[in-house]
């Protein structure tokens, strides 16, 4: 098997395992089935790419040829119907979808007949290359216009949005560009430029990191999710490499000794990927968070913080520490800790210089245990993950809450508001909240990801236990609060 063969067959599997996936977690969703259509036109063009360059005669390649053109005009139409899902303009584009739609037809028409090139020939010892005619430089220039098309409206709407929808839409167009190139260098190869086109693989990177986006990118930020593409990415092309040297190595031993055709190799290299892939993928993402992205050593952190909570003798003073760390850990501008005063009532909040400008301090008002923020962090937390209150979520909640239940969480977020936290983590001590970790918004409006929730709640451990020995007598209010109280037990089991 070539390597480009090779990626033919990464590409069909990645994508029709990524198709299905999706589709899975949310048939109802119109973005879910628009990238279930688009992943299936790529694993046609895939799967006619891997027979095409397996086949040894010209009948049997041409044959598959034609299938992969196939597949290639679909993917225009599909991938032009996901770009306007996603970003929520397809009524506004039912004119253009129609349009590509019948040249998409017209082009199917033509390559089925044999209108778009005149035959295959051998060509640089890498399988049957297509005689383009005029028709298939018509076509080229559709392709191109339907990827920049789709492109320029992504770039657009970059420049209208805010916050994370724009995070969303640049890191979409980040892969896009990336399929663009892995497809783009076929084409030298069919006007006879020999330029082997290797970075056709890049696809499977491409679709995977569209569909991991659209299925968890609420609860992950850009730079994870880059991270998370370029960890297996790099797993991807290393296995690639491993597989190729073995697989020329056992199909000749096979062969020469065995005469036993490459259906066992592909076996064995396939069984083989799937069990180095992980540990690859695991390596590979420790050295790019650590020397690509610089990622911090969360468990050199967790440590650093447990020690300077236990050098230092006030709270003040230990308030001060670790909001510096975390400030710095993730790039705030304000943060700070609410502690439980049994003398005033209510959560005192450290540093107080923190406050100065936020609405609370300005309208002279408490946080009391009879907030709702309170009330969630304590009794409701396990509707969150790893049960950080984080206001993205909180969103999502709202939006599918009953209305008594959106009320309520507009009160918890507007003590947030007035707190200016976007994020809140709450300190227990013997199953009572005595404070909470009040985290301001991330740099450029970032999204506080699963990675960094799973390690606040390691913080919370921390600091929750080194308070209780900073101050021997601290004590968790009695908060007695009836059923009624609290957010509805049926929307804590529906979510």
């Amino acid at each position: 098997m070539s390597a480009l063969a090779f990626s033919g067959l990464l590409n069909f599997i990645s994508c029709i395992t990524l198709a299905v996936f999706v589709l899975s977690r949310n048939p109802a969703n119109k973005l879910h089935r628009s990238y279930f259509l688009f992943n299936l036109a790529i694993a046609i063009y895939s799967c006619g790419y891997f027979f095409w360059q397996t086949s040894n005669e010209v009948t049997n390649a041409l044959y598959w040829f034609k299938i992969l053109v196939f597949g290639i005009i679909l993917i225009n139409l599909t991938y032009l119907h996901f770009v306007f899902t996603f970003l929520d303009i397809g009524k506004n584009k039912a004119k253009i979808l129609g349009f590509v739609a019948i040249a998409s037809v017209i082009f199917i028409f033509l390559n089925f007949n044999a209108k778009l090139y005149t035959g295959l020939e051998p060509r640089f010892d890498l399988g049957f290359w297509p005689r383009p005619t005029f028709f298939f430089h018509l076509y080229l220039l559709f392709w191109h216009w339907t990827c920049f098309y789709g492109f320029y409206w992504l770039l657009k709407s970059l420049k209208s949005e805010t916050g994370i929808r724009k995070q969303q839409i640049r890191f979409v167009a980040i892969a896009c560009g990336i399929g663009y190139i892995g497809g783009a260098t076929n084409w030298p190869m069919w006007y006879g430029i020999h330029l082997t086109p290797y970075p056709n693989i890049a696809i499977s990177i491409y679709i995977a990191m569209i569909g991991y986006s659209i299925v968890r990118f609420r609860l992950m930020d850009l730079n994870l999710i880059i991270r998370w593409s370029i960890a297996y990415g790099a797993a991807f092309l290393a296995i690639f490499l491993i597989y190729l040297v073995g697989f020329f190595a056992i199909e000749n031993i096979l062969s020469d000794y065995f005469n036993i055709g490459i259906g066992l190799p592909i076996l064995l290299g396939i069984g083989c990927a799937v069990v180095i892939f992980e540990p690859t993928r695991r390596k590979v993402s420790k050295l790019v968070d650590r020397f690509i992205f610089k990622s911090p050593d969360f468990e050199i952190i967790l440590n650093g913080i447990e020690k300077d909570l236990n050098l230092l003798d006030s709270i003040e003073q230990a308030a001060s520490r670790l909001i510096n760390h975390l400030k710095k850990i993730w790039n705030l501008e304000h943060a700070g800790i609410a502690l439980w005063s049994n003398s005033t009532s209510n959560y005192q909040l450290f540093p107080a210089v923190e406050f100065r400008k936020e609405i609370i301090t300005q309208l002279d008002e408490f946080i009391t245990q009879t907030d709702y923020l309170v009330k969630t962090l304590e009794w409701e937390r396990r509707l969150f993950r790893y049960g950080i209150v984080v206001d993205e979520e909180l969103i999502d909640l709202t939006n599918r809450a009953s209305p008594g239940e959106k009320t309520t969480f507009a009160k918890i977020r507007r003590s947030m508001r007035w707190l200016g936290a976007a994020a809140c983590v709450p300190l227990m001590l013997n199953d009572h909240l005595v404070g909470f970790l009040i985290l301001g918004n991330k740099h450029e409006n970032r999204i506080y990801s699963e990675e960094d929730k799973k390690f606040l709640s390691h913080v919370s451990q921390i600091v929750s236990s080194s308070i209780s020995d900073l101050i021997p007598n601290l004590s968790a209010p009695n908060n007695n609060w009836s059923d009624e109280s609290r957010i509805s037990d049926s929307f804590s089991s529906s979510s």
